[in-house]
C-alpha cells in the first residue's frame, strides 16, 4: 500500500520533454497528485498536459529556457558497414513539443521506474551536407534540410538508482533506458541538391518523400536516438542535482 506522501507531479511529467535544468521551487499552479491515489497514472497523465505547453514556453524565473524551438545541434550519419551515405546536419532546430499529447505517464518511486507514452508532430530545419546513397538515389549537396514528421509516437521507459551526495543527503541517478518509436507522415526537402539544379532537386525531394518510410529507416535513427540522448541527460541533471526528499516532496528516502 502506497503511503500519503505526494509525489511533485512537475518532475514525473516534463522530465522528457520540456526541462532544460533543475529547479527546487515548483509554481503554484502545479497541482500534487498522490502515491496512495488507485488512480495515481491518471492522476499523471491528466496533470502532465495541463501543464506542458506551459513548461515548454519555459519559465525565466526558474532558470528554465524555451525548449519549444529546441536546439539539437549536430546530427552525422557516416558510411559503415551498412550504408555509403555521408550526412552532417548541422543548427538542428526541433519545433512542436509544446503541442505533445502525454497519452500515457507511469511511475513507481519504489520500484524506481518509469514509462511514457507521448505522441506529437514535429518539424526539424538543419544546415546539411550530403553525399553517397540513399536506398538506390544517389545524393550529393548543401543547403537547407527541413523534416516534417506526422504523429511522431515514442514510448520510452527508465529506471534510476540512488547515491549519497557531499551534502549527505540521498540523491537519485538515471540508471538505463529502453525506447522505440513509430510515426505517420513524413515530408523531406532538401535545398541544394546537385550544386543546386532545381529541377533535379524538385525530382529528388519528389523521389524521397515518395519512400518517406523507407528513408526515415535510414535517416531517422540518429535524430531519434539524439533527441533521447539529450532526454536521458535532462533527467540525470534532474535527478542528479535534487535531493529525493525535494524531488519527491518527502522527508526520508525511500
Amino acid at each position: 500500500m502506497y503511503n500519503s506522501r505526494a509525489i511533485n507531479i512537475f518532475f514525473v511529467t516534463l522530465f522528457a520533454i520540456c526541462l532544460p535544468v533543475y529547479c527546487k521551487v515548483l509554481p503554484k499552479y502545479i497541482e500534487i497528485c498522490y502515491r496512495d491515489d488507485p488512480n495515481l497514472n491518471q492522476c499523471l497523465t491528466k496533470e502532465a498536459n495541463r501543464v506542458l505547453k506551459q513548461f515548454c514556453k519555459g519559465i525565466p524565473e526558474l532558470g528554465i529556457v524555451s525548449t519549444d524551438p529546441f536546439a539539437l545541434g549536430s546530427v552525422d550519419i557516416i558510411p559503415g558497414k551498412s550504408t555509403t551515405l555521408y550526412l552532417k546536419q548541422t543548427n538542428a532546430i526541433l519545433k512542436g513539443l509544446r503541442n505533445s499529447k502525454v497519452i500515457d505517464l507511469k511511475i513507481d518511486p519504489f520500484k524506481k521506474t518509469g514509462y511514457i507514452h507521448l505522441n506529437v508532430n514535429i518539424t526539424m530545419k538543419s544546415n546539411y551536407v550530403i553525399g553517397g546513397r540513399l536506398l538506390l538515389f544517389s545524393l550529393d549537396g548543401n543547403g537547407d534540410f527541413f523534416i516534417k514528421i506526422n504523429d511522431f509516437d515514442a514510448r520510452i521507459n527508465w529506471n534510476w538508482d540512488t547515491f549519497i551526495g557531499k551534502d549527505q543527503k540521498e540523491y537519485s541517478r538515471f540508471n538505463n533506458f529502453t525506447s522505440n518509436y513509430d510515426h505517420g507522415d513524413i515530408k523531406f526537402k532538401m535545398n541544394g541538391l546537385f550544386n543546386n539544379d532545381k529541377v533535379l532537386g524538385e525530382s529528388m525531394n519528389n523521389l524521397l518523400n515518395e519512400n518517406s518510410r523507407e528513408v526515415m529507416k535510414e535517416l531517422g535513427g540518429p535524430i531519434v536516438n539524439l533527441v533521447i540522448k539529450r532526454i536521458v541527460k535532462v533527467i540525470n541533471t534532474l535527478f542528479s542535482n535534487v535531493p529525493n526528499d525535494e524531488l519527491w516532496n518527502v522527508t526520508t528516502p525511500f
